[in-house]
């Protein structure tokens, strides 16, 4: 439970959050796994998919954790670092958000290069409920979403659903529940016989605000 990880033979590596007792919420455990799993990506992997057990990608921190202000301060800088190590892979990464993509969740999906979401997603900010500050999941979509746009999602805490956040440009393709698959088949098969250095170019433009996926 908490992280699964399986890279097949075309080179695709699948990193799966699976935690069904907390909506897939990604723990300083999980946070910090999967910081060293994407440490150890190598030569031989070609795409990175990120995505979340059964029917939610993540619902954000772990609950059970927030109460202690250090486990905050751990949790964003774990983010943070994550979002580093996802800006410096030279290979590109898919987000499978196959459910509600909360907080630290929605903060990964923002930081991915192409995000294929199921129609059903819904996006959103809790910690704006909680009084704290979204610092991480805020520095991951200010490359992605308008700014006004961004501020009105962080100041009113409201949730947003898979088309809106498509508009903003936060999410590439949507696609029902049971076309996902096929959906992110179709787009990491694209990135298969794509040419990696014009990826890694595109990938710089876009995570430096140059211009949107």
């Amino acid at each position: 439970m908490g992280l699964g990880s399986d890279q097949d033979a075309r080179g695709v590596l699948t990193l799966t959050f699976d935690d069904p007792r907390t909506r897939n919420a990604l723990s300083l455990d999980v946070l910090s796994n999967l910081l060293d799993r994407l440490y150890l990506v190598g030569g031989d992997c070609r795409v990175v998919v990120l995505t979340g057990a059964g029917t939610t990608f993540s619902s954000g921190a772990d609950r059970g954790e927030i109460a202690d202000p250090a486990n905050i301060e751990r949790a964003g800088k774990l983010v943070l670092d994550l979002l580093a190590r996802l800006d410096s892979l030279e290979v590109p990464v898919v987000a499978r958000v196959n459910g509600a993509a909360f907080g630290s969740g929605l903060a990964l999906v923002a930081a991915a290069d192409i995000a294929v979401a199921a129609d059903g997603a819904r996006f959103g900010f809790p910690e704006v409920r909680f009084g704290m500050v979204a610092e991480p999941a805020i520095a991951a979509c200010r490359r992605r979403v308008p700014e006004g746009a961004l501020l009105d999602l962080f100041l009113s805490g409201r949730q947003f659903d898979a088309a809106e956040a498509a508009s903003f440009g936060l999410v590439a393709h949507t696609a029902p529940p049971e076309l996902l698959d096929g959906a992110v088949e179709s787009v990491v098969a694209d990135l298969l016989i794509g040419d990696r250095a014009a990826i890694a170019a595109t990938r710089r433009l876009i995570r430096g605000g140059l211009i949107r996926s």
